[in-house]
């Protein structure tokens, strides 16, 4: 995700119908009545339980985090500098879940999902309360979002609803309403899990097509598809950041059962050997500062828990950063920065699912809240 000055906020959940990381868990249901409105977590006092798969910050006072609860009914997050607290949301027959969250100021940002009738899900933020927005293209399942502005941001997906998805899906929203925008689709399936726009005319989204990873690039008029090299077939990529013309980074899992990193340095996409862990497992999301910050979490598996993965990009190589104590066992499912001093992770604790996870970068330690 790029900071702030660079205007567009963005932030993919990683999870999608590719279930890279895990299955989508089911965690305990939210305490309390959900029509009593905001909830507040704050040191002492526990977090929701809630899988959290989407997280995105304007500044260290402004921030978001989306996900949901079970029996999977939405939840929104909001740190305000001081505290998390949970927001009120528009009713929704039959609930449903959010993905990704995304924004621009303290008064626009976007969260999408879908509902249990398999509907695309779109809240808006206008910096008071969130609303539902209905697209032109109902049907599918969103997971990743993206805006530069008020009147520019871009959602992705599947196009049908189930285990198999029936193709990419790519809406654009223009200020006035969401539209359905064509994109390559080799084999007529797949899904698109995240994107990153840094402008009008330079925006990336990355997925999968059959059994293999595929990433497109938006240049002003259409989206074309990139060439990649994979290191073989089965290579689902879950997220994508780009912080320059020159400088991007994507990430997921590689058919070794390991994390996979790809970056774009203006001309082509390189591969990069990530740590390797002895758990497999793979990247859940990736989000860069600078050419010389970037960060990529997910989680490995030892076939009876996951434990959180945390990497880390100085300019030259990716380095493993130890989870703090307390957020080792459980599943990191998004990031964001907005500087090299400020970030957050988000996920869930617990075996397959438990309470919401959330860490925060001072620009020393990763720390949780608690």
């Amino acid at each position: 995700m790029r900071p702030p000055s660079r205007r567009a906020i963005s932030a993919a959940s990683g999870l999608a119908a590719i279930s890279l990381i895990t299955a989508l868990p089911a965690s305990a249901t939210m305490a309390g009545d959900r029509a009593a409105g905001i909830r507040t977590a704050r040191p002492g006092a526990a977090l929701p339980a809630a899988t959290l798969t989407g997280v995105a910050a304007t500044s260290t006072r402004n921030a978001w985090a989306v996900g949901y609860t079970g029996p999977p009914e939405p939840v929104i997050l909001h740190w305000n500098g001081t505290r998390w607290a949970r927001v009120r949301l528009p009713a929704l027959a039959g609930g449903g879940l959010l993905n990704a969250v995304a924004a621009t100021s303290a008064t626009n940002a976007w969260a999408v999902g879908f509902t249990h009738g398999d509907q695309n899900l779109i809240l808006h933020w206008n910096g008071t309360r969130w609303t539902r927005v209905i697209p032109g293209r109902r049907t599918g399942e969103l997971y990743g979002i993206t805006a530069t502005s008020r009147t520019s941001a871009w959602a992705v997906g599947t196009l049908a609803p189930g285990s198999v998805p029936g193709g990419l899906m790519v809406l654009h929203w223009n200020g006035r309403t969401w539209r359905r925008v064509p994109c390559p689709n080799p084999t007529g399936s797949g899904s698109l899990a995240g994107v990153s726009a840094r402008s009008s005319s330079d925006a990336w989204a990355v997925g999968y097509t059959g059994i293999q990873g595929i990433i497109l690039h938006w240049n002003g008029t259409s989206w074309k598809r990139s060439t990649v090299r994979l290191p073989r077939d089965g290579n689902p990529i879950s997220a994508v950041d780009a912080t320059s013309a020159g400088n991007a980074w994507a990430a997921g899992l590689s058919s070794y059962g390991l994390s996979l990193i790809l970056r774009w340095n203006g001309t082509a996409w390189k591969h990069y050997q990530a740590p390797r862990p002895t758990l497999g497992g793979g990247l859940a999301a990736v989000t860069a500062t600078s050419a010389k910050n970037a960060w990529a979490v997910g989680s490995g598996s030892n076939g009876a828990a996951s434990f959180t993965w945390i990497f880390r990009w100085n300019g030259r190589t990716w380095a493993r950063v130890p989870s703090p104590r307390g957020a080792i066992r459980g599943a990191l499912l998004a990031i964001t920065a907005t500087s090299a001093t400020n970030a957050w992770a988000v996920g869930y604790h617990g075996f397959i699912a438990g309470p919401a996870l959330i860490l925060h970068w001072n620009g020393t330690a990763w720390t949780p809240v608690t």
